[in-house]
């Protein structure tokens, strides 16, 4: 009987008092680029509060007055090497992964007055106003750290705590529940079988559904520019393409306005290219050896030549059917665990 995947050891330390060195260390790097677009740059998270136990990452929201003003920040980031993971889910906020071989932080650009910029002011303030809040977290988080299968079931088991110091504040019921319902671990794992080329939908130990898929046509492998599909334990790191129609074209995870289908009468029925339809799950490595795996641009997709599913045909990515990419994108949450073998 197949247990749900447990490969995220969560490493909760004593507080550090380098972490806001390390806050500043960034900043320096970041605001002369955006201080004339953005309004603050603001250490949250548990490592902005002294003495709180905590995992040794930052957490930095940057602040903007509106959301025209992201594409201005977003390219400075970039040109700092930061790759844009989308909304994650969240409206308001935008996650961007942190360039490799930095001091290990999460990175959001947010609106002013968004909820999930409230409720990182909320609790880091909070806890740093009481001690005695600021000791039960860090127990409760040191106590989840080595009971929990998974990363995402910690965040969860945080949740209620979270949401009992939220609820002091001015957060109204629907922004609580969001934020809940954000924080709640998914059921849902993948098994990718390339031999077979299937991937295998489980909740914990029970086998859903089974799916044909196409893996790379140039076989398995974690080398940079090999074209081959990563193995090993990942995730899903950001998810793109939510209401649109089936067959949507997304480019660079941005849908085109293009839709195909295989009708005759369709301009894109009898492409050759590799397009990605319908939904994007975009894959993380949760092992050293294919840590490069979001920098590779591997996806869970749609696709056009779905005549080709049940046999090795990508790129690297793992197609499904567009029907099929649907219900998976439906299931899993961002950082649900994909297993490729």
């Amino acid at each position: 009987m197949l247990m749900s995947p447990n490969f995220n050891r969560i490493q909760v330390e004593d507080y550090d008092p380098k972490w806001p060195e390390w806050f500043a260390t960034i900043k320096r790097q970041i605001w002369p680029l955006i201080q004339d677009t953005a309004l603050s740059i603001e250490h949250v998270g548990s490592t902005s509060v002294p003495g709180l136990s905590a995992k040794p990452i930052i957490d930095i929201d940057i602040i903007i007055a509106n959301m025209e003003q992201l594409p201005a920040v977003a390219l400075q980031l970039k040109i700092l090497g930061y790759m844009h993971r989308g909304n994650l889910g969240i409206e308001g906020r935008e996650a961007f992964q942190a360039p490799p071989h930095h001091i290990k932080h999460h990175l959001y650009v947010c609106l002013q007055g968004n909820a999930a910029v409230r409720n990182h002011l909320n609790l880091r303030d909070h806890l740093r106003k009481n001690p005695e809040a600021r000791d039960e977290y860090g127990a409760l988080k040191r106590q989840l750290a080595t009971t929990v299968e998974s990363i995402s079931d910690y965040i969860e088991g945080k949740s209620a705590f979270i949401l009992g110091v939220l609820a002091q504040y001015a957060l109204n019921q629907n922004e609580l529940e969001a934020i809940a319902s954000a924080n709640r671990a998914s059921r849902h794992f993948l098994l990718i079988n390339c031999d077979r080329q299937v991937a295998e939908l489980w909740e914990k130990n029970q086998l859903l559904k089974t799916y044909r898929v196409s893996t790379a046509i140039k076989g398995t492998g974690c080398v940079e520019g090999s074209l081959c599909t990563p193995t090993g334990k990942l995730r899903v790191s950001a998810k793109f393409g939510d209401g649109l129609p089936i067959g949507a074209v997304l480019r660079s995870r941005v849908p085109t306005g293009e839709v195909w289908s295989d009708k005759a009468d369709n301009p894109l029925s009898s492409s050759s290219e590799d397009l990605v339809l319908t939904r994007l799950l975009w894959l993380e490595g949760a092992e050293e050896r294919n840590a490069n795996t979001m920098g590779r641009y591997i996806y869970l997709h749609g696709t056009n030549q779905e005549n080709m599913l049940g046999q090795p045909a990508s790129h690297g990515c793992i197609r499904f059917s567009n029907l099929d990419i649907i219900e998976v994108f439906s299931l899993l949450k961002v950082g649900s665990e994909v297993i490729v073998d």
